[in-house]
């Protein structure tokens, strides 16, 4: 009989060197961990329910399995187990659709006609939620992970008003669109050689803006698309974007390499365009990255005790803010520190003092948190 997944502790934890050491980022974003994850039998149904769908072994699920963990980091603050169930599978569903893209044993492999058709199917997911009478679109050719996708979302749609309904297809279809055009991107070996540059399609192939939509779910808040569209949360948002996908290019980036057998060529990771198309040494564009990333911490840190005090906010939009990054006091749910710093990495488990950090067997996730104690991952050895 297998154990409770809160009672098993993996059995492969080793000591991993990477080949690329990661700098130190001194973060100063707190973090909390939801009361409802790793509680079976809801842990080990919504992992069974993604594994059928996934069309990945076992062992290709687990590395992914435990992707409950950015679930519970980001959403720290969901108390309905029925949404918090709906927000985990949703999580470990876009890593499936994440791992047919980059992995070689993937669906897609990077391969823009294969993303094309694939993710194509997202686009008609949009189109059915939005019209759920349309009788035209052909379920019945979908991948079951597009299947789980659609099942998913239609609970996250069900409770949402028609603006919400909008800003999420609207969120989703560019996240589609972003994973397509790295593919696009790779096969046409297009230079990128600075951040802007990057950001026009790793600001939406990051779905940044799709998991922090989610907030209003979680959380049951509605943001009116005034408050939106006001300038200082949009800057908000594209703060947390690109906190997410610095600190993602840093740590993820041997993972990546790894997968596509050290070939930088067929990475989309901001540290191998600067080794390619800039000359520089893995360790020196790691480095730029953390530069870079603390000067948008500092501003987002700021920015958003300016905005707490606009008058403009409704009472769900300031919720919302306090829920994107909170001071590290009690209750640390501060939910941008945990998306932007819960990363992927393959096949390894890792501890420093010097970094604080670890990383999860088997399952690959990444949690890294430089201020406080490494996080203790206890898994379930089913997965």
């Amino acid at each position: 009989m297998t154990s409770p997944i809160h009672q098993t502790k993996s059995n492969k934890v080793q000591e991993f060197k990477p080949r690329y050491p990661i700098p130190e980022i001194h973060s100063v974003l707190p973090f909390n961990e939801n009361p409802l994850h790793l509680v079976d039998p809801m842990d080990s149904q919504f992992k069974d329910w993604c594994f059928e769908t996934s069309l990945f072994s076992r062992d290709k699920f687990r590395r992914i399995a435990d992707s409950t963990y950015y679930a519970a980091y980001f959403y720290s603050f969901c108390t309905d187990r029925n949404r918090y169930e709906t927000l985990t599978k949703s999580m470990i569903n876009i890593f499936i659709l994440d791992d047919h893209m980059e992995t070689t044993w993937g669906d897609i492999n990077r391969k823009e006609v294969k993303a094309k058709e694939i993710y194509g199917q997202l686009h008609e997911v949009c189109d059915k939620l939005s019209d759920p009478g349309n009788r035209s679109i052909r379920m019945h050719v979908w991948k079951p992970y597009t299947l789980g996708f659609y099942a998913i979302y239609e609970d996250v749609l069900s409770v949402y008003n028609d603006c919400q309904r909008k800003r999420c297809l609207g969120f989703m279809k560019e996240w589609t669109d972003g994973m397509i055009d790295e593919c696009v991107d790779l096969e046409a070996n297009k230079r990128i050689e600075n951040l802007t540059q990057y950001m026009e399609v790793r600001g939406r192939s990051t779905a940044v803006l799709f998991f922090v939509q989610l907030i209003e779910y979680a959380d049951n808040l509605f943001v009116p698309q005034a408050e939106w569209d006001h300038p200082k949360f949009q800057r908000l948002l594209e703060l947390a974007t690109y906190l997410v996908a610095l600190s993602n290019e840093v740590y993820s980036f041997e993972k990546e390499v790894k997968e596509r057998d050290w070939n930088m060529d067929e990475v989309y990771n901001m540290v191998a365009f600067y080794v390619r198309f800039k000359g520089m040494t893995v360790a020196e564009a790691m480095d730029s990255l953390v530069t870079d990333y603390l000067k948008m911490e500092a501003e987002i840190v700021a920015l958003k005790e300016e905005v707490l005090i606009e008058d403009w906010l409704s009472p769900d939009t300031r919720v919302f803010v306090e829920r994107i990054i909170l001071e590290d006091n009690p209750p640390k749910r501060g939910c941008l520190a945990a998306l932007s710093l819960c990363v992927l990495y393959a096949d390894t488990y890792y501890t420093s003092k010097k970094h604080n950090f670890s990383i999860i067997t088997d399952c690959g996730l990444y949690v890294a948190y430089v201020l406080y104690p490494h996080i203790q991952v206890i898994r379930n050895s089913k997965y």
